[in-house]
């Protein structure tokens, strides 16, 4: 007599089943995490022709206000002209209001007047913005 268990018992076809939850979860937070610590370039709507430095001081301040002189002399703040200092000084005031750290990225044409770009620091230094720093191309 055989008393083996195994005869009477069916076999099961061996199939790997792979469990692939653990897998999209891991996915979905790589993919979370990398649009979290993505920066985003962001394209000013005036063309400057940026000056030139050895060393590209630009990306060490971080571009919470933007502002644009052009070569004739206008001055752009977050995308919008400004016709005259004292309302440059109140958008920079109420920025400032808003946010207490902000700091000013100046983009000033090549050809623009030095005197323009000094007057928006000092509005600037008026309105509470005392961290500035001034966009450049990378001398090439």
């Amino acid at each position: 007599m055989n008393f083996r268990r195994d005869r009477f018992v069916r076999r099961r076809s061996s199939s790997a089943v792979l469990d692939i939850t653990p897998l999209i979860d891991v996915v979905f937070l790589l993919l979370i995490f990398f649009l979290l610590t993505a920066t985003f370039v962001t394209n000013p709507s005036i063309p400057v022709n940026l000056p030139t430095a050895s060393a590209d001081l630009s990306k060490r301040v971080h571009r919470d206000l933007q502002v644009t002189v052009r070569s004739t002399g206008e001055i752009e703040f977050q995308g919008k002209v400004v016709e005259d200092p004292s309302e440059l000084l109140l958008r920079f005031e109420k920025a400032v209001k808003e946010n207490h750290s902000a700091k000013l990225l100046i983009r000033a044409d090549s050809r623009a007047v030095v005197g323009k770009m000094v007057e928006v620091m000092n509005v600037a230094q008026k309105a509470g913005l005392h961290r500035f720093g001034l966009a450049t191309r990378i001398k090439e």
